[in-house]
């Protein structure tokens, strides 16, 4: 018998998009966009390339203060329907050996949510989030 906990605290037909934005010029012809919302936080790459690019491995760390619980969709394989439950485990059971899709969510004292997710993907695979750190 596991207890139903909310997640989305409001849906709405329009959302507003209001922002501060901070953008990182790196030499090569890319840059670094971070984007502060009132409810959350993005970055994303963005290329001035006039050629089509091949990108060929990524990695992203995320580092929690504490050995919090995480909503964990785990897959079994690289072949994924997108359609798993979501395990509530802590951030330890989050092993080399165990990985996810996306998105999941980390669940914070105070009610604090963080949604680990990705976006305007255009031919591009998507993300999967295993090893999760955290100071113990």
């Amino acid at each position: 018998d596991q207890e139903l906990i909310p997640v989305v605290k409001q849906k709405s037909a329009v959302i507003r998009d209001h922002y501060n934005e901070l953008v990182m010029q790196v030499s090569g012809g890319y840059a670094l966009v971070f984007r502060s919302y009132d409810d959350g936080i993005a970055w994303r790459w963005e290329t001035s390339f006039k050629d089509i690019i091949t990108i060929y491995g990524e990695d992203v760390s995320f580092s929690f203060p504490g050995d919090y619980k995480i909503y964990f969709p785990e897959e079994q394989s690289m072949f994924s329907h997108q359609e798993r439950e979501y395990l509530h485990i802590p951030l330890s059971g989050v092993t080399p050996q165990r990985f996810c899709s996306i998105p999941a969510l980390a669940d914070l004292p105070e009610g604090v949510k963080i949604a680990l997710t990705e976006a305007d993907l255009f031919d591009y695979p998507g993300m999967y989030l295993t090893d999760v750190n955290f100071k113990k």
